[in-house]
């Protein structure tokens, strides 16, 4: 059972870890349709020159003849728009990756949730021993078990013999 927890809870952090990648690529995506809008509405603006990036770091300054623009409409099909058009799609675009960074982080919120769920099922199965002593007791200000418990047994046991054990009759004494 034990076992089973812990691969359950490897599997969230897995998950966790993929869903945080997609939230950065949507980050990434969403930065750069924000920076063609900037573009588009330079260009609207009445610029006649921009710098069009030809890969790496790599720009070329081009002379704009013409204010429409050839834009992909999906699986290789390309129309013309105007950058008024154009602005709306981007703006689209931004749109339906917005709702989908919220997915995610509404889905990485559940399953933290989830893992702490588990975390806790793991810990109360484990006896609720989750502090570092393993007795289930408090802590005192420096961090040392306070001793009110002396064996592995959920009673709560007292030294009624002097002797350091706690009188429980359990055999498993740390």
């Amino acid at each position: 059972m034990d076992q089973q927890k812990i691969m359950q809870i490897q599997m969230m952090e897995q998950e966790g870890q993929q869903l945080n990648e997609q939230l950065q690529l949507i980050d990434r995506n969403i930065t750069e349709m924000n920076e063609l809008k900037e573009s588009l509405v330079e260009i609207e603006n009445g610029e006649d020159e921009i710098l069009t990036n030809l890969g790496k770091g790599i720009y070329l300054p081009v002379k704009i003849m013409d204010k429409n623009l050839i834009v992909e409409v999906g699986r290789g099909n390309y129309v013309k728009k105007n950058i008024k058009d154009t602005g709306k799609i981007v703006d689209e675009q931004v749109l339906k990756l917005t709702e989908g960074k919220g997915q995610v982080i509404h889905r990485l919120n559940e399953l933290q949730m989830e893992m702490q769920e588990l975390i806790m099922e793991f810990q109360e199965a484990q006896g609720g021993r989750g502090d570092e002593c393993g007795c289930g007791s408090e802590e005192d200000s420096n961090g040392e078990c306070c001793g009110k418990e002396d064996c592995g047994c959920e009673d709560e046991c007292k030294d009624e013999g002097g002797d350091g054990g706690c009188g429980c009759g359990c055999d498993d004494k740390k």
